[in-house]
This record gives structure tokens, C-alpha cells and sequence, in this order.
């Protein structure tokens, strides 16, 4: 949009809110003042606001802080939450499945026997010196598609599966978070928060 915008293809844009304009208050009026320099206008439909007009800028200000304010105040609330639930041993978080298990009739893990001899023959090559690629390669051969469905192996997939905990019994919560509401990336937890772990959960 940015670019049909600069190539002059565009004379107005179209926002239901100034919340879901920008994730925060300084990229919104970055935004909004370069598509002013191309007179390109922005209308918010909540707030009745045209971006071209002279009175504008510090309104949008005005609510794009709270807006930014109240996101960041989600945030709080949403990480307290998941700390509490990490908190609580009958919290289906240490339940969650992954390639490997299944659930029972409770929600609990166990092992799905047609998955886990695939896993099983992950790791005995592993041990026995087999590098990523030749695992893949086997795997392929043998017709045994990936846990999402695809005929090729990624390193990566095998990766994570030979350094996933829960093949040991345990399962280790809070392992990333969200650094910042802002931009929603996961950061790897080295001692920031603290982390959750259960010896012989499944």
C-alpha cells in the first residue's frame, strides 16, 4: 500500500480505527506525515479524523497513545495470566502434543506408537553419528512424511525434535516470551522470566 501510495495510485486511505493504524505512536506519525508529503490522505471512520487536516496530527497523537497504552496494558495482563497458568501443575500447557503422542481420554500425553517408532529411529541414527541430512534422507526414502504433512525432512524439524524435552519425559514452560507488545517477536528466555518445568510429566 506504502508503495502504490508513493507511485501517486492512491488519494485516500481508509482506516476503521486509529488503534489498528500503527502498533505504536511514533510509527503512526512517521506514517501518517510521509503519506502527507505524497497528499495522500488517511480517514479514520471511529474518529472522524482526515490526516490531511491542520488539526489532525495532535488528536492522532493524542489517541494513538492511548490506543498504544491500552495495548501494552493487554499485554501485562495476558503474560500474568500465563504465568499463573504456568504456575498450576493441572494446567493443560504441559499437556500440549507434539509429533510423537497423542491424548488420552482425559487430555493427558502418551505415546502414539506409529509416530514414536519414527522418533525412535531419529534418534538411534542421531546416536549412531547420522547426520541431519542422512536422517532426512532415510526418512524420505521410507516414505515417512514430516509432522506437517511433507515428503522432505527439514534440519530445522529434526533439530527441535532432538533437542525437545518432552522425548525425555519433562516438559520445560516459558522457554521464549514476547519481548514487547510493540513488535510481538519471541525472545529466547536466558533468565529474564522464570521457567516451569516438570520431571516425568508423560
Amino acid at each position: 500500500l506504502i508503495s502504490a501510495c508513493r507511485r501517486g495510485r492512491v488519494d485516500i486511505v481508509l482506516i476503521k480505527s486509529a488503534s489498528r493504524f500503527a502498533r505504536n505512536t511514533v510509527d503512526a506519525l512517521k506514517t501518517i506525515r510521509m503519506l502527507r508529503r505524497w497528499n495522500v490522505d488517511v480517514y479514520f471512520e471511529t474518529e472522524d479524523i482526515h490526516s490531511l487536516h491542520e488539526t489532525s496530527e495532535f488528536l492522532l497523537t493524542v489517541i494513538c497513545a492511548q490506543a498504544q497504552d491500552e495495548s501494552e496494558s493487554k499485554s501485562a495482563d495476558i503474560r500474568w495470566g500465563l504465568q499463573k497458568s504456568f504456575g498450576n501443575l493441572d494446567s493443560k500447557y504441559y499437556q500440549r502434543k507434539c509429533y510423537g503422542y497423542a491424548h488420552d481420554e482425559n487430555g493427558y500425553l502418551i505415546i502414539d506408537e506409529k509416530e514414536a517408532e519414527v522418533i525412535r529411529l531419529i534418534f538411534r541414527m542421531s546416536k549412531e553419528g547420522a547426520s541431519s541430512s542422512q536422517i532426512a534422507r532415510t526418512l524420505q526414502q521410507q516414505g515417512i512424511p514430516s509432522p506437517r504433512s511433507k515428503a522432505v525432512w527439514s534440519r530445522e524439524t529434526l533439530r527441535k525434535i532432538l533437542n525437545n524435552e518432552k522425548y525425555l519425559g519433562k516438559v520445560i514452560l516459558q522457554k521464549t516470551f514476547v519481548e514487547n507488545c510493540l513488535n510481538h517477536k519471541q525472545a529466547k528466555n536466558t533468565g529474564q522470566l522464570d521457567k516451569y518445568e516438570i520431571v516425568g510429566n508423560h
